[in-house]
């Protein structure tokens, strides 16, 4: 009894190693974020404290002077959570927070991450687009607006690509 015990801890153990979960850590989280080199030249960057101390980083770009094609304006988010499954609770309650929100399009799963959704509104001529996704136990957001047309989603998409790939490049710490 004692050797099946034995066997069955090793084995277990075993499976953990080659198998554990990779996380995203969250003394990183402002690495999680487009930086400048991200958005191009002709952006003013702000950074956006978050008071609570959670391992949360936003930032905002702002177009000066403003340009009748291309972004007004792009905010950026990351936060990591404990588990992937905070993760994945995070996102669903954006995806609901969204939903309430009248007249806002859903444009379906770009594809990020493990699991991603985005919509679009125009409201007074200008087109806001609004990205959310999960990677692991790291939630982002990318949120652009511009003057209705003058930015297709496909570049909303480039920059949400971008800030993933910023998330990807910090994965590896083991739980």
């Amino acid at each position: 009894m004692r050797r099946l015990v034995a066997l069955a801890l090793i084995a277990l153990a075993g499976c953990s190693v080659g198998g554990e979960e990779r996380t995203i850590d969250a003394g990183r989280v402002d690495d999680l974020v487009l930086q400048p080199a991200d958005v191009g030249a002709g952006f003013h960057r702000t950074s956006v404290e978050n008071p609570a101390g959670d391992p949360t980083a936003e930032v905002r770009y702002r177009r000066i002077p403003p340009r009748p094609l291309g972004p007004l304006t792009i905010r950026s988010t990351a936060s990591v959570l404990a588990s992937s499954g905070d993760a994945d609770r995070a996102l669903e309650s954006d995806r609901s927070r969204l939903g309430d929100k009248a007249n806002w399009l859903p444009i379906g799963e770009p594809g990020l991450g493990d699991e991603s959704f985005a919509a679009t509104v125009v409201q007074r001529g200008v087109r806001s687009y609004t990205v959310f996704w999960r990677d692991d136990n790291a939630t982002a957001s990318l949120d652009v607006r511009s003057l209705q047309d003058g930015f297709p989603f496909a570049e909303v998409f480039e920059l949400a690509e971008r800030q993933q790939r910023r998330i990807a490049a910090t994965r590896g710490a083991r739980r």
